[in-house]
């Protein structure tokens, strides 16, 4: 690669030209975004950086230097927590690097120094030093915040206003266009509802508010904003599918959606090509559908949380969390690596409090 020769040598801006030259030429090498991202951060354009390692990863998963080039990205901009989860999946794809480990432990220093007053707060910080206890699954609450992947931020005040501000990039920030916002503005079509939830994926958002209603918005490639088609919304529409079933809580992927209802059921739409949604098959889904295992076994999803590429539910009932999805690293706790695409039972007893869920 032309431009790897100029990284090289130092010449960072005519490596960035070269690199997306090449990426408009061969959009789907997840290489020539993760080398981008370097030349990025070497430039300290930092969201821009992180934005290019999270395309390659979305690309090609298993790629552990897109993991590290967005944990360097995240710590950069002080996001330690983000930036420690993903220098640990980079840990785990390339163990014998040294130097992830390394990177690791300071941003680990970091995190606590920033953050451990607060975990009495219910946000608990779980780093080796800290020594608090880790959360596998959490949910918070008024203000609920949720960064999304692409570097938007999407809060939910504790009176149910929505505020986004960061990268626009496919409509993620719900305000009507693809601009970036440096600042919070207000998402107006929130104006007099009450959102309790809200959660962002790689390109796409999902909120619900007080009544149960579902609402989605930003980048739909994959169907991931659940409207029965694949076009891009740069505002928040009402899920039309779930009209009706008072949906409580929403967890999004990478691109794939999960919300669960009053009543204990779960609904997943997206992509699905790992077995994210839980439909027993490796099929994406345009429209919210009914996850049938839950309701086949009497399980009462209560609490739901999802990674890029899996999908982890809790039943209130039996205290089991069940995992499906993408499983290369041993993310689902099922004792083996191989993706699944029914929800199994993890091998784990659960206990529930109001906002945190705990791995006992």
């Amino acid at each position: 690669m032309a431009g790897n020769t100029e990284f090289v040598k130092g010449n960072y801006s005519d490596a960035i030209h070269l690199y997306t030259k090449a990426i408009e030429a061969d959009p789907h090498d997840h290489r020539l975004y993760s080398n981008r991202s370097a030349s990025r951060l070497k430039l300290r354009s930092f969201a821009l950086a992180l934005q290019d390692a999270q395309v390659a990863i979305a690309l090609q998963p298993s790629w552990a230097k897109g993991y590290y080039r967005a944990g360097l990205a995240l710590a950069a901009l002080n996001r330690q927590r983000d930036a420690v989860d993903c220098l640990r999946r980079a840990q785990g794809l390339d163990p014998a690097n040294a130097t992830v480990g390394r990177k690791i432990a300071e941003v680990c220093v970091a995190l606590c120094v920033a953050m451990c007053c607060f975990c009495a707060g219910g946000v608990p910080c779980g780093c080796v030093l800290c020594r608090t206890p880790g959360s596998a699954l959490f949910t918070l609450l008024a203000p609920q915040i949720e960064a999304a992947s692409d570097d938007a931020l999407q809060v939910a005040t504790g009176r149910g206003s929505l505020y986004t501000w960061g990268i626009g990039k496919q409509g993620v920030l719900g305000l009507g266009d693809e601009n970036d916002r440096p600042s919070a503005k207000a998402v107006p079509v929130f104006r007099g509802k009450q959102v309790v939830d809200v959660s962002c994926g790689l390109l796409h958002a999902v909120a619900v508010t007080v009544t149960g209603e579902v609402w989605s918005w930003g980048g739909n490639g994959q169907g991931q904003c659940g409207m029965g088609h694949l076009e891009l919304l740069t505002t928040p529409h009402v899920v039309p599918a779930l009209l009706g079933r008072r949906v409580h809580a929403v967890a999004c992927g990478g691109a794939h959606t999960v919300v669960l209802t009053q009543r204990g059921e779960a609904w997943s739409w997206g992509l699905g090509g790992q077995g994210q949604l839980g439909h027993g098959d490796h099929e994406p889904r345009m429209s919210p559908t009914p996850i049938t295992y839950f309701t086949k076994h009497g399980v009462q999803a209560c609490a739901v949380s999802c990674g890029m590429g899996h999908s982890i539910v809790l039943d209130s009932t039996r205290r089991k969390a069940f995992a499906f999805g993408w499983n290369n690293q041993g993310q689902l706790g099922l004792g083996h690596v191989n993706p699944v695409a029914t929800p199994t039972a993890v091998p784990v007893r659960c206990a529930v409090s109001s906002s945190v869920l705990w791995v006992l």
